[in-house]
């Protein structure tokens, strides 16, 4: 078996173990196109874990936070890190009262419970840009000192 094979088990015993089983299998999970490594996760934890368990597929992050705050009958979602922090600084930062508003209204009852695993982020050009990996790395420097200024 793949190491990714393993992982992924490994995975989703682990969220398994962080909610009760009664309330999985009463319920769904909201997460991505069906053709999405996070539907996949959804399937295994329903296949492995709870047979009962309604794999939602959804357009993603975006719409999986909204949907996990509106909607019944969806106990929790796959969402990306970065999605959920943009939602949180919105309610904190935005200069829009409105917005602020709307983002803490709709992130109000939600809460992070675990990582599902380091996701990798490539910068990718076409064979005949003109860019180079030091401008790359020079970016990704930036970012990173920014997502930080973010965070705090």
């Amino acid at each position: 078996m793949s190491r990714m094979g393993w992982d992924k088990k490994l995975i989703v015993v682990s969220l398994c173990s962080c909610v009760p089983l009664s309330v999985m299998a009463a319920e769904g999970i909201t997460t991505a196109n069906k053709t999405s490594t996070y539907y996949s996760f959804g399937e295994d934890l329903k296949r492995f874990v709870v047979p009962e368990l309604n794999v939602i597929p959804s357009n993603g992050s975006v719409d999986n936070v909204k949907a996990l705050s509106k909607s019944a009958g969806i106990s929790f979602a796959i969402v990306q890190s970065d999605v959920y922090q943009a939602y949180v600084h919105l309610a904190k930062e935005d200069p829009d009262p409105a917005i602020r508003q709307w983002a803490h209204d709709l992130i109000a009852s939600l809460r992070v419970v675990m990582p599902l695993y380091d996701e990798e982020v490539y910068f990718i050009v076409n064979k005949d840009s003109p860019l180079k990996i030091y401008w790359i790395l020079k970016a990704s420097v930036w970012l990173s000192d920014l997502w930080v200024a973010v965070l705090i």
